[in-house]
């Protein structure tokens, strides 16, 4: 069952209980992924944050553990390059609708505003049909491929309620963009919190722990 508001809520409340951390490094993950093949290994490292926050709240946020989804560095990047086709693959197929549209006389402007809107919502739908992929790849050390196929799987059967969940938290993460870009800051890491308490209660915990075990004292 999708829970919206419930992990939007519980995601926002890993976030405020250690703020500037969240910010550090979400701060960071965005300047190094500007080189595009760290894309994937940074996704990977804020799940990991995000993942480890919520099994351990009690824990503060380390910049070093962003640095884990360098253990799945491969694995992240044929996931990325897998996700970008998706979109790669919708956008070449609206191209072709776009072009039949333009032998449709009547339809004559409305062609652009039509693909436009097809657009948005395909893009929506595949982006919450891939949602989990990176937290897979992370937490389960999945392949790329098997973490598309395992995030579709699950995420299908329920994909409208799962598209309004992805739109609600792109729209929350969008925000800080908004804000004088400064607020994506933490508005990154709500999407982030958001998706990982929703993989928890989609997955489960997971075979693979990615969380060391507190030190006994």
């Amino acid at each position: 069952m999708v829970k919206i508001g419930e992990w939007i809520g519980q995601g926002w409340q890993l976030v405020s209980k250690d703020l500037v951390m969240f910010a550090v490094v979400a701060l960071i993950a965005g300047v190094l992924s500007a080189t595009v093949i760290l894309v994937g290994p940074m996704a990977c490292g804020m799940y990991y944050v995000a993942l480890k926050k919520m099994r351990n709240p009690d824990q503060p946020v380390q910049v070093g553990d962003l640095f884990k989804g360098f253990e799945v560095f491969g694995q992240s990047v044929v996931a990325f390059l897998l996700v970008m086709a998706a979109y790669l693959g919708v956008a070449i197929a609206l191209g072709i609708l776009s072009s039949i549209l333009g032998y449709i006389p009547l339809l004559g402007k409305l062609v652009a505003v039509i693909v436009n809107i097809v657009w948005i919502f395909a893009a929506l739908g595949v982006g919450a049909l891939l949602m989990f992929v990176f937290p897979l790849v992370m937490d389960k050390r999945m392949g790329g491929w098997e973490a598309v196929q395992a995030s579709y799987k699950r995420v299908a059967p329920e994909w409208l309620a799962f598209t309004l969940f992805y739109l609600l938290i792109v729209l929350i993460s969008e925000l800080g963009v908004v804000a004088c870009g400064i607020g994506v800051l933490i508005t990154m890491p709500i999407y982030y919190c958001a998706t990982a308490v929703a993989y928890r209660d989609i997955f489960g915990q997971g075979e693979q722990q990615v969380i060391e075990p507190s030190p006994q004292g």
